[in-house]
């Protein structure tokens, strides 16, 4: 089967190994927001009369107040806040020739995949070619309390599981592999050699110390692996990341920082 080519949409070869320095110019993770994130996300975790009112929408996803306030310290982040996160790396990738065009499937995906499966979700990509884009996002709501992260990487050939708690559950991995090579026939028409691929839980990641910032962790994990780069974050930033994702989502765009 034909992959993409290893290499940026610019032509430049594609790496995951990077100095420290690089890593730093890119990302800046600890740079201060923007001088008008105060009073955005003020707005955004203002408690509301109308929680349940719709304030916009990112692609299909419509975000709420109730949405943005379960971006606020120790709450858990909800599906619309991580499907439409997702969405805007998704753009921001699109529109910078630097990073892999990404797919990214909803919350909702494995659910389906897992319950009912591969016939549930085989028209989600009715139009779009998983195939074409470098790397495809999956966040899952495993068990219904806790957000984990997995990765189809096209140029790497892997995909790969990112646990910021328990980091045991192997059987999503065979899940994933299952769903791909089910699509590749059905899509492609031809099967899918697993030989050389790398199907594991990544070990070495940021991990929380808590019940409620595992959202987070899935969406800085997306970041990271978005633009090729190894997680490098910390759980005691987690309140930062938080505030980033605040005016990022109310911004409509998460390259503020870029």
């Amino acid at each position: 089967m034909a992959m993409p080519e290893r290499q940026t949409r610019s032509g430049k070869q594609f790496g995951n190994v990077q100095s420290a320095t690089q890593l730093s110019e890119r990302t800046a993770p600890f740079a201060p927001l923007p001088e008008d994130a105060a009073d955005v996300i003020g707005i955004a975790w203002a408690p509301s009369q109308e929680p349940e009112r719709i304030l916009f929408n990112i692609n299909e996803y419509d975000i709420r107040n109730c949405d943005l306030r379960s971006l606020e310290e120790h709450q858990q982040l909800n599906d619309e806040v991580i499907n439409s996160y997702m969405q805007l790396i998704c753009k921001r990738n699109d529109e910078n020739e630097r990073y892999q065009r990404v797919y990214a499937f909803n919350t909702l995906f494995h659910e389906n995949l897992q319950e009912k499966g591969y016939g549930s979700v085989e028209r989600w990509t009715k139009k779009n070619n998983i195939f074409s884009y470098g790397i495809v996002f999956i966040p899952i709501h495993f068990e219904g309390n806790h957000w984990i992260f997995v990765t189809i990487n096209m140029l790497e050939e892997s995909i790969k599981l990112y646990d910021s708690f328990y980091a045991k559950d192997g059987r999503i991995l065979q899940n994933i592999r299952s769903y791909l090579s089910n699509e590749s026939r059905n899509k492609k028409h031809q099967g899918l050699d697993f030989a050389e691929w790398e199907i594991a839980v990544v070990e070495e990641r940021p991990t929380q110390d808590n019940e409620s910032d595992c959202g987070v962790f899935t969406c800085q994990y997306a970041e990271c692996v978005s633009r090729g780069e190894p997680p490098a974050f910390t759980k005691a930033n987690v309140s930062y990341y938080r505030r980033k994702m605040t005016y990022g989502i109310m911004k409509k765009k998460t390259s503020f920082l870029n």
